[in-house]
């Protein structure tokens, strides 16, 4: 086990091998996936029941897990409890019907990455499971990089107190990646900044930055602001317009506020950040985009789940991998009177 995830530390070598492990009861479905993945390289192992799913898991180590949610004998949510309560690690997708969602969300909390819907949409599939086994690498990397291991050049204006070092690292981690980034802190910390760092840090640099309030705004014009608008689609729309997500592609999206959002928008991001695909308002083409999305909030996202106002596997799709920005009063005195100079000089 200890092998393959010290392997995983130099995920940027294109040789590398990529360790998939499939659990379904059909065998017609199995064998769909295992020839789909074996196609994309993918080094797969399957298991027609949670237990022998199990005992592979634990023979191989796989990568990245796929398991159906309705099964005979073990359920995907038992297989999930097992895998996570032997290996925190444990990176686990879920196959769902549409009836199965509570269920599915269920699993989310108990440490399932995501789930998709059957029937299968395989392009869907490649990109979640990528971003999947990309977050788990990340999360590797933070366990094996020593806190204060040496901040870049681009992050020195962060400051030396213990706090924003940490937060230096943790940036440097994730700035490799192209999974989403949920900011959160109280008003003032940053966000904005560090989501400009970000992007510029990230392999992303050369293509534009592009920064969205959710708040404050009605959803049919935030919907239009994102996603564009066609001709006619509503009374002052008389021309088609792209959204910012296009004007993003090939860089990063920040959307600033994001507790803020619509609830009738939260659908219509959730299904871009799964598969970087959308309509435009009053359209019917699928535009395809390649689009970071880093998210900021100052409220808790936990508690508006709670309320209703937030949906939840959005939430959970946005925090695999959160930033909380210390406020200044965590900063030291030294640094506070740093900030306060550097401000004035500009």
């Amino acid at each position: 086990m200890l092998t393959v995830r010290l392997d995983l530390f130099n995920f940027r070598t294109p040789a590398m091998s990529k360790s998939i492990l499939l659990i379904d009861d059909d065998p017609q479905l199995l064998t769909s996936l295992t020839h789909f993945f074996t196609r994309l390289g993918w080094d797969v192992s399957s298991a027609h029941d949670g237990r022998t799913g199990i005992e592979l898991y634990e023979r191989d180590g796989p990568d990245v897990v796929i398991t159906d949610l309705e099964m005979r004998g073990l359920s995907g949510l038992q297989v999930v409890d097992v895998l996570r309560s032997r290996d925190p690690d444990a990176v686990v997708l879920l196959l769902t019907g549409h009836g199965d969602i509570a269920t599915a969300v269920e699993a989310l909390k108990r440490g399932a990455e995501n789930f998709l819907t059957k029937p299968v949409d395989f392009e869907h599939l490649e990109l979640a499971t990528e971003r999947a086994r990309e977050k788990a690498v990340l999360r590797l990397r933070a366990t094996l990089v020593p806190t204060g291991s040496g901040t870049s050049p681009a992050l020195a204006a962060l400051g030396s107190s213990p706090a924003m070092r940490r937060l230096g690292d943790q940036l440097q981690l994730l700035s490799a990646g192209t999974a989403p980034v949920l900011l959160g802190g109280e008003t003032g910390t940053g966000k904005g900044w560090i989501a400009r760092r970000i992007h510029a840090m990230s392999g992303r640099a050369r293509g534009p930055f592009v920064e969205v309030n959710s708040a404050g705004f009605s959803a049919t014009f935030l919907d239009s602001e994102l996603f564009g608008h066609e001709k006619g689609a509503f009374t002052d729309a008389k021309h088609a317009r792209r959204g910012l997500f296009e004007v993003a592609d090939g860089g990063t999206l920040f959307l600033d506020e994001i507790g803020d959002l619509a609830p009738e928008l939260q659908p219509k991001l959730l299904t871009v950040l799964e598969s970087q695909r959308f309509r435009r308002l009053g359209g019917s083409r699928e535009i395809e985009v390649d689009v970071r999305l880093v998210a900021a909030t100052n409220v808790d996202l936990r508690e508006a789940v709670r309320a209703k106002r937030f949906r939840e596997d959005l939430y959970y799709r946005l925090a695999v991998l959160p930033l909380e920005l210390p406020p200044l009063r965590e900063r030291g005195a030294d640094e506070i009177a740093r900030l306060a100079h550097a401000l004035l000089d500009e």
